[in-house]
């Protein structure tokens, strides 16, 4: 199965947590129904791609660990 990429418009680097922007967090838990586990890739326009895992959907929220960074 294919691995979302998503955009997130602050930088990621060193961190290990982040909580998707609202719009990314619809597209993520409504349009494509991901649930908490599934693995996602977000880019931050730093030229590095993160495979993140996530952790929490809600409504207006989706949370996720990073879990590796690649260039």
């Amino acid at each position: 199965m294919r691995v979302p990429r998503i955009y997130h418009p602050v930088s990621l680097l060193g961190q290990t947590q982040c909580e998707l922007t609202e719009e990314a967090a619809n597209h993520v838990g409504r349009v494509l129904r991901m649930q908490v586990g599934e693995r996602l890739e977000l880019f931050d326009g730093s030229n590095h791609i993160y495979l993140s895992v996530i952790t929490q959907v809600s409504k207006k929220a989706v949370g996720v660990e990073i879990l590796d960074r690649q260039f």
